[in-house]
Parts: structure tokens; C-alpha cells; sequence
């Protein structure tokens, strides 16, 4: 890997984290809705799920060792349950979490880094296209790098566990948001080698 390519990854990855923090603070894009009679539902959750996890529910699985018969019945059972809902999926931390500690804020921004430097890589193999001579064909690269984490992660949330459309909408401006300003910096930091 180039030091250029490196470089441009790590400023990628800083604007990437400056796009997030606006993105989520001052966008009122991602609205969160407080579970009302919070205290007794969280009791209820400290009571009944004392392990750290991803949960769905209502899910029912089979027990071990079901025969095909029970099986099918048990999915039966689960997807009437599930039409019938509430539906939702929790993920528990029995002991708290620490929402916006320093800890927290560095490893996103080491993810955010990554993102960059992986992007930076991405776009320094495609520089042989000539999509890539101008400065927003390689802008539109990243953009479209941004584009493709929504569509795979976000969009198969909201098929698969029913997440918000004003989550969807929200979780787009920020995925493709990190890539056009990604895209701006390596666009700027990238170019094809003079011929």
C-alpha cells in the first residue's frame, strides 16, 4: 500500500467520522422513540434477560433433537406468533454501556479509518479506468462505496426486521453522505498516473 493511499484513507476516515457526528447530532434525520413505561419494561428486561445478546421476538426454535414433524410445527407456531406480533429485536447489555464515552468515540473512529483506508485501496485500483481521470468520477466511486454498504446492510434491515422507513432514510444520508465525503478527499488526495 502507497503512503499516498494510506494518507488519503486516514483523512478519508476523519471526514467519514466529522460527516457521522453531524449526520447524527444535527440532522434531524434518525428519530429514536422512547418505550413508554420505560422503568417496568426494563425491569422486565434486567428480570427475564440476564445474558448480553441480539434477540428476536417473538422467535420460538425447535428444541434440539425435534424430528421433522416438530420442526414444522414449532415454525408454524413461530410464524403465527409473529404475525400476530409485537415483533421487534433487542439488544441487551445487562450491566449498561457507557453511550458517548472516549472509548466508544475511538474505536468509531477507528472503524471509520478502516472504512477510509479500504475505500482509498478500493479507488487506487479502479485509477486505470478512465471513469477515473476526472475528479467526480472518482467522487461518484466512493460515493457509490457508500451506496453499497446501505443497500446491503440497511435495506436488509428493514426487509428482514421491519426497521423504520425514517431509519432507512436516515441511515442514508449518513452511508451516502460518509461516501461522497470520502469520495471529495481521495478524489482530491487520488489521481491517475500522468501518462
Amino acid at each position: 500500500m502507497s503512503r499516498n493511499v494510506l494518507v488519503g484513507g486516514l483523512l478519508a476516515g476523519i471526514a467519514i467520522f466529522c460527516w457521522s457526528a453531524f449526520s447524527h447530532m444535527a440532522l434531524p434525520i434518525e428519530p429514536v422513540k422512547a418505550i413508554p413505561n420505560q422503568d417496568s419494561v426494563m425491569a422486565a428486561i434486567k428480570a427475564n434477560v440476564p445474558q448480553a445478546g441480539f434477540y428476536l421476538f417473538p422467535y420460538d426454535p425447535p428444541p434440539p433433537g425435534a424430528s421433522k414433524e416438530e420442526q414444522k410445527a414449532a415454525m408454524q407456531r413461530a410464524n403465527e406468533r409473529y404475525r400476530a406480533g409485537p415483533t421487534g429485536i433487542l439488544v441487551v447489555h445487562p450491566n449498561g454501556l457507557d453511550p458517548f464515552g472516549v472509548k466508544l468515540l475511538a474505536f468509531e473512529l477507528g472503524t471509520d479509518i478502516l472504512e477510509g483506508v479500504i475505500a482509498a485501496l478500493l479507488l487506487s485500483v479502479a485509477l486505470g479506468s478512465p471513469a477515473m481521470a476526472g475528479f467526480f468520477g472518482r467522487v461518484g466511486f466512493v460515493t457509490a462505496l457508500g451506496t453499497l454498504a446501505w443497500v446491503a446492510v440497511i435495506l436488509s434491515y428493514r426487509i428482514w426486521y421491519g426497521f423504520p422507513t425514517t431509519y432507512v432514510i436516515g441511515e442514508a444520508f449518513d452511508q451516502i453522505g460518509s461516501g461522497f465525503v470520502a469520495g471529495l478527499v481521495l478524489a482530491w488526495r487520488l489521481k491517475p498516473a500522468r501518462v
